[in-house]
């Protein structure tokens, strides 16, 4: 049992009691509100990912919507607690435990089993309208309140805890539960409300037949990575019993495809709803034990019956009306079409009807015929001509009471969050396939091979405008672009109508020679200047003389190359340590900055380096373009060891686990 020491000072206001129990993604206590007196149950996210600001940006966010889902199938959320490096959800106690308990220790029929997913729909499909998706729908989180009736529990956990995608470990396991989940989410992608039809898909799959819907998986990777392959087994290949019509509906929503399943969780539901109701009849909710409140198109289309009202999704045709329009041409007839339910002769299932108009539908009478739109099994259209007179009463099949068990009690398990940190977790794409190296490496030589060839060669060098008619250097004319060659440990002869000369490297000021009786004395220019220095003056008549030289002194003892050997030395040790930083198992950006930052700087100190070691003219665009390249460089050197880093310690996990 967890301490509640820690938890009960982050939460004053609550008296916090013990623990119900914990699960992959945090631990459930029991609690008692001080001032008002109710039992609540409180869910603390681990403790681990509490302190990850990402992780807790999320949550607020996140708490805010769900607290404010208000539907009779979802589970209310009375606070959100963010306090002392503690998250904590305060929600409603439900204390009959969950459908999976119910499916372990006594079946569930047939009938319960839809009508329980019937009930998580209307709730996954109030939050889908808010945009909180579930991405963990499992009987676990399917739990009864005092008067029995199901809520569902953990909206929005898998999101704050790990964002839009599907992450897993190293080691092969998987942050949610692969018996249930989408393809989508085992690929790793982003998923939307389709993901949760899918679940539910697999979830009533399981409840129907006691067999999951790809039962083969010797592990949580292998089950999860089956559903990217093949489709799952054919539900009456392992549920004979399953009704054709409930069949087709539970393998339509279990489609590999977002794009052919149903696209939203309300209209799997008024599917199912009245595949049931075309199998057992109207009353069938009545049987099932189960009440259904929270989406009037489900609540309808449980009492549906006619075969007609299947459109070509498997969905009611005028989902918000138990009638339905005629049938549509035979040519247009959906691929999903239901079986007799029984023996029922072909002109069973004409039913005279009213003409459907636009607008809202029309009242319902109830069984009292009061016509006050408290809907109960058995209430008809008032406004629906009678059957025909010849036509027999339908048939349906006997409602099913035999309980189906679960063939397996136990699934293989998700990653367990409570041991785990946000660092310990990848995205599943890269557990499943981590991405090859090779592109990436190559890409960082050429880049890298470019940068060095601008730092050395002088590529993009700026011109030297000479402008310095009448000016003797070292007793030499200047002729074009050359720079002339002096030992500026020395100082030599200068001729020329100027009075003062600054000196600058790259633009930078470095000093300002001295001038005298002809004769030019570098003074500190000896330490401060190498490579090729421009020279600047002005005549006294106003004209520009500018020149360059090139420094034939040893360069080591100067400014310039010791500040661009430690500033180049300096980026390639902080591209090596960017480099260790994304051995970390989660993907992040921090090291890819630093990356840029580093190779940037060795890039430009490098050409800097260059330019004094080998006497090259002076060229901004030079060191820019090797920065540039240097900082591109960097980041896809990155990228190729981080995935060669990935690969290897991947092979390792697998050797490993191949040994035990």
């Amino acid at each position: 049992m967890a301490d509640t020491t820690a938890l009960q000072a982050a939460l004053p206001d609550y008296e916090v009691a013990t623990e119900l129990g914990r699960g992959a993604m945090g631990i459930v206590y029991l609690a008692t509100h001080r001032a008002l007196g109710r039992t609540v149950a409180i869910k603390e996210l681990p403790e681990s990912f509490a302190v990850d600001d990402t992780v807790r940006q999320r949550f607020l966010s996140e708490a805010r919507v769900v607290a404010s889902l208000d539907h009779p199938h979802v589970v209310v959320i009375y606070d959100f607690v963010d306090r002392d490096d503690h998250l904590a959800l305060v929600m409603e106690h439900l204390p009959n435990g969950t459908v999976w308990d119910q499916f372990v220790h006594h079946g569930l029929a047939a009938p319960r089993a839809c009508g329980l997913t019937l009930a998580t729909l209307a709730g996954v499909h109030h939050a889908h309208e808010r945009g909180v998706m579930h991405r963990d729908i499992k009987p676990e989180n399917l739990i009864f309140n005092a008067e029995w009736q199901l809520k569902v529990t953990d909206f929005g956990i898998a999101q704050v805890l790990t964002g839009d995608e599907t992450f897993g470990t190293e080691e092969g396991a998987i942050v949610g539960t692969p018996a249930y989940m989408s393809p989508e989410q085992a690929e790793g992608r982003s998923c939307g409300p389709p993901a949760d039809v899918y679940a539910s898909g697999a979830m009533l799959y399981e409840m129907l037949t006691g067999a999951l819907p790809f039962p083969d998986g010797e592990s949580a990777m292998a089950m999860a990575m089956a559903r990217l392959a093949r489709d799952p087994v054919p539900i009456r290949d392992v549920g004979p019993a399953v009704p054709e019509a409930i069949a087709e509906v539970t393998m339509h929503a279990l489609q590999r495809s977002e794009a052919d399943r149903f696209q939203s969780a309300e209209e799997f539901g008024v599917a199912l709803a009245q595949a049931a109701a075309f199998t057992w009849g109207p009353d069938w909710m009545t049987e099932s034990g189960t009440a259904v409140t929270g989406s009037r198109a489900i609540e309808v289309a449980a009492r549906t019956t006619d075969r007609r009202s299947f459109s070509q999704a498997g969905t009611v045709a005028d989902a918000t009306s138990p009638t339905v329009s005629e049938a549509p041409p035979a040519s247009d007839q959906s691929a999903l079409t239901l079986p007799e339910p029984g023996s029922v002769p072909e002109a069973a299932e004409t039913v005279a009807e009213e003409p459907r108009v636009d607008g809202p539908p029309p009242p319902l009478a109830d069984e009292r015929g009061t016509g006050d739109g408290d809907f109960f099994p058995g209430d008809v259209d008032a406004t629906a001509a009678p059957p025909t007179a010849a036509a027999p009463p339908p048939v349906y099949e006997d409602v099913p009471t035999a309980p189906v068990l679960p063939l397996q009690r136990e699934h293989p398990r998700g990653a367990d969050l409570n041991q785990l940190g946000p660092a310990d977790i990848i995205n599943l794409r890269e557990v499943r396939a981590p991405g090859s190296p090779v592109v990436f490496a190559v890409a960082a030589v050429m880049v890298l091979l470019l940068a060095a060839g601008a730092a050395l060669l002088g590529r993009g060098d700026d011109p030297l405008a000479v402008e310095a008619d009448g000016i003797l250097v070292d007793g030499r004319p200047l002729v074009g672009d050359v720079p002339i060659e002096v030992d500026l440990t020395e100082p030599f002869a200068f001729e020329g109508p100027v009075e003062e000369l600054s000196a600058t490297f790259l633009g930078i000021p470095i000093g300002v020679p001295t001038l005298e009786e002809g004769e030019l004395d570098p003074s500190y220019l000896r330490y401060s200047g190498a490579g090729v220095i421009e020279f600047s003056g002005e005549t006294p008549d106003g004209r520009e003389v500018r020149f360059a030289v090139r420094a034939t002194n040893s360069p080591f003892p100067t400014a310039p190359f010791v500040a661009a050997a430690m500033l180049t030395l300096g980026g390639l040790a902080s591209v090596n340590s960017n480099l260790r930083g994304l051995r970390a198992r989660r993907f992040r950006m921090g090291p890819y900055v630093g990356l840029l930052a580093s190779g940037a700087i060795a890039g430009g100190a490098a050409a800097v380096l260059g330019m004094v070691l080998l006497e090259t003219p002076t060229a901004r665009a030079a060191v820019i373009t090797a920065a540039l390249l240097g900082a591109a460089g960097s980041a896809l050197l990155g990228e190729a060891y981080r995935r060669w880093y990935r690969r290897r310690r991947l092979r390792r996990v697998a050797i490993a686990r191949s040994r035990r």
